[in-house]
């Protein structure tokens, strides 16, 4: 008898839309359908991240809970580590905490703005870190400033893994010097993943660290149907709201598709970018399909080098009950056909 992996590279999304007080049901039905992973994103305005790790964590046993990501710029790495430290000492080696630049207009909002959001970055990355082994942390006053900090509860190594948010090549070199991981975002590609493992590698050698102990988790657009037509349907509209928000970025580049989304995206109307993106597209740019399908996109991500996959479904109603055939496929068919 063939004993299911407890921890398959196939982790799922809370939706920002999911009520509060529906979230640890959530979270339990996704460890008791046997996903790998659960993840978390803040978005402005909506959910608090670190609140709902503790809501997670706290309602599941096993599975590993991971954040992608808190925005550095809005947060003092002070606070940040005390949020860390807290989650990871009451469930050790379960926690993936990533941290990115965040989105500039949500920043803005708020009044925080940053001309170098990467030296940021790398500064609350290397200060929380410090902060999470028990060491002194003393920073000047740029880009924050700290004096003289030691938390009072730091954390065991290998208590908590933290992770950058990251899109170009800097952001994924940096991920590479001083992070233990990097979360790719929504729009992710085999061929995208490629490119990130390998900026990554670099990075990492230029700090002299491993490159193999680097995780890559690959947000991806998700949307499973025993009827493709009706699958691709579902997905049209969060892969041109994407494609309209990340034209330009690495995430598109990657492609040979830049004359006609430049030409798609230029009048700025996002609903008309969704109306217009070839079908095509949609299997470049998301998981769809039926469980089969599906399973073999997410072994293409794999072998181009992502440590796991989570599946951000399309539709926020679908719940991981409703994914479970995903799985199901996965752990018994082989790859199919490739479309990087």
């Amino acid at each position: 008898m063939t004993v299911p992996d407890p921890h398959p590279p196939i982790g799922v999304l809370v939706h920002r839309s999911t009520p509060p007080e529906r979230i640890a049901g959530f979270a339990r039905a996704a460890e008791d359908a046997g996903f790998g992973e659960l993840w978390l994103a803040e978005e402005f305005l909506h959910t608090a991240a670190p609140v709902v790790a503790a809501v997670t964590l706290g309602a599941t046993r096993r599975i590993p809970v991971g954040i992608g990501v808190v925005p550095a710029a809005v947060r003092h790495p002070a606070v940040t580590a005390m949020e860390v430290a807290t989650l990871a000492r009451a469930h050790p080696g379960r926690l993936v905490f990533g941290i990115g630049t965040g989105v500039e207009r949500w920043n803005e909002r708020m009044g925080v703005r940053t001309d170098r959001p990467l030296s940021v970055l790398r500064a609350t990355l290397t200060t929380v870190r410090t902060l999470l082994d028990g060491a002194v942390a003393d920073v000047g006053g740029d880009p924050f400033l700290l004096r003289s900090a030691q938390l009072g509860h730091p954390v065991a190594p290998g208590a908590v893994r933290l992770v950058a948010g990251a899109v170009g090549p800097r952001a994924l070199e940096l991920a590479g010097e001083v992070a233990d991981g990097v979360v790719l975002a929504h729009l992710s590609s085999p061929r995208y993943v490629a490119l990130a493992r390998e900026r990554v590698a670099a990075g990492a050698a230029r700090a002299g660290r491993p490159a193999t102990g680097t995780t890559l988790t690959a947000f991806v657009i998700h949307a499973v149907d025993d009827d493709r037509d009706r699958a691709r349907a579902s997905a049209r509209s969060a892969v041109g709201h994407y494609l309209h928000a990340l034209a330009g970025t690495a995430l598109t580049t990657v492609h040979p598709i830049g004359p006609e989304l430049d030409r798609i995206v230029a009048h700025g109307d996002p609903a008309r970018t969704t109306a217009e993106i070839p079908e095509e597209w949609i299997d470049r740019f998301a998981v769809v399909g039926t469980p089969g399908d599906c399973a073999g996109r997410i072994r293409e991500f794999l072998a181009a080098g992502a440590t796991s996959v989570v599946l951000s479904p399309a539709d926020p109603a679908t719940g991981p009950r409703e994914l479970t055939g995903v799985l199901r496929a996965f752990r018994s068919a082989p790859a199919g056909q490739g479309r990087a």
